[in-house]
């Protein structure tokens, strides 16, 4: 398995290295010829070599992130790459200088991404993501608006170094300590991005051991989910669309579970009501969609 990868990158590194432009255009053709051929231990050593190597343009990195997501058998790490593509994907349709390159086919990429998605879809991973890993916050580009201000990009950023760190405390196992950073988020940033926020509540209702805090937090999730779907309508960028999928697959668990386990809590009034509200919304959202 190891020889493959050593011809490819060999290959390009044999490549005449004086102009970076023509390097790279050549490498990305060793790359997809590979590809083509269903080399795609190849394919996929070419594409990180030059992601690790060389300073790469957005439309090239965006093609990178398809080949490796294609040509990788490890579903998370495909996936984590195919999120990488929709980010890369949104970004070049909004900068018109990228966009409008005669050497830019967004048409065709978008094609490759669509394919790619429902590859990933019809072949689920034999044990999932986990549960932060799974819902990935969508670019600046697309939860900030044209009227946001270098100011609230700079809070925006500041909100995802501290979602990043509380993440930490989940793979560490800490799930007390994991639930206090994400309340300590929502405390402390009132003004966060909404989908932000959707992101830290349907955490926090997935983690906490207190059922009613659970619930609490499990419907303003909904009532989020609800309000960024309608917000962003059909023009919603490809990242949010993924995120507020994943979104809904975890809402519709949990909603499931609070029901399943309701009766361990049916002498809570409050409690009951909240769970015969989950099963009403789950009914109604899902004839919606």
């Amino acid at each position: 398995m190891d020889q493959p990868k050593l011809q490819i990158v060999e290959a390009i590194i044999a490549l005449d290295q004086t102009n970076v432009a023509d390097v790279l255009r050549k490498a990305f053709k060793l790359i997809a010829d590979c590809y083509e051929a269903e080399m795609m231990d190849e394919s996929l050593a070419g594409a990180r070599h030059l992601l690790e190597n060389y300073s790469i343009p957005p439309y090239l990195c965006l093609k990178l992130c398809i080949v490796i997501s294609a040509s990788s058998n490890n579903w998370p790490y495909a996936e984590e790459y195919r999120l990488r593509a929709e980010r890369l994907y949104t970004s070049v349709c909004g900068t018109p200088y990228l966009s409008s390159r005669p050497d830019v086919d967004l048409e065709g990429t978008r094609k490759e991404l669509d394919i790619l998605s429902a590859y990933q879809l019809d072949n689920p991973p034999t044990f999932r993501p986990t549960l932060p890993q799974s819902l990935v916050l969508p670019s600046n580009d697309s939860m900030l608006s044209d009227d946001d201000t270098e100011e609230e990009e700079e809070q925006l950023d500041e909100v995802r170094d501290e979602c990043a760190g509380a993440d930490e405390l989940y793979d560490y196992g800490d799930m007390p300590g994991y639930v206090n950073a994400l309340e300590d988020i929502l405390h402390n940033y009132k003004h966060m991005s909404p989908l932000v926020k959707l992101r830290t509540c349907l955490l926090i209702a997935s983690v906490t051991d207190f059922p009613s805090w659970a619930i609490s937090r499990r419907e303003e999730a909904e009532q989020l989910w609800r309000e960024q779907k309608e917000f962003f309508g059909a023009d919603m960028p490809a990242d949010v669309q993924s995120f507020l999928q994943a979104a809904r697959v975890q809402l519709d668990e949990l909603a499931q579970d609070q029901l399943e386990t309701g009766s361990t809590s049916a002498d809570d009034p409050v409690e009951n009501a909240a769970l015969s509200n989950a099963t009403a919304e789950l009914s109604r959202i899902r004839l919606e969609d």
